[in-house]
């Protein structure tokens, strides 16, 4: 299971890796959050299926006043990870709770 609170990762972004922090919740297979990156401030909604020890999960990371960026990915209790997108193109992205470093 996820657990809620501070996660902290980066996304990939033309080989530079960009450092994010958002704080997360996870209730009956729904994802919300709000954080920040180098772009800005941003709000996130988005749904995740178990199975196992981990699952599935994807979210919509939207900028106040801008764009939105899909994340698609897998989880185990303690990492995220998988790609993000804006229409065909993206990279990957990695976060872990805020008390773990991301590799």
């Amino acid at each position: 299971m996820l657990n809620a609170g501070e996660w902290l990762g980066h996304y990939v972004q033309e080989g530079r890796r960009h450092p994010q922090r958002q704080r997360m919740t996870f209730a009956d297979g729904t994802v919300r959050g709000a954080g920040s990156d180098d772009l800005g401030a941003f709000e996130l909604e988005g749904e995740y299926v178990a199975s196992g020890e981990g699952g599935r999960i994807g979210w919509v990371k939207t900028y106040r006043g801008s764009h939105s960026v899909l994340y698609l990915g897998s989880y185990s209790p303690s990492r995220i990870w998988g790609r993000w997108m804006i229409g065909d193109s993206g990279e990957t992205f990695a976060f872990e709770p805020a008390n773990r470093r991301v590799p």
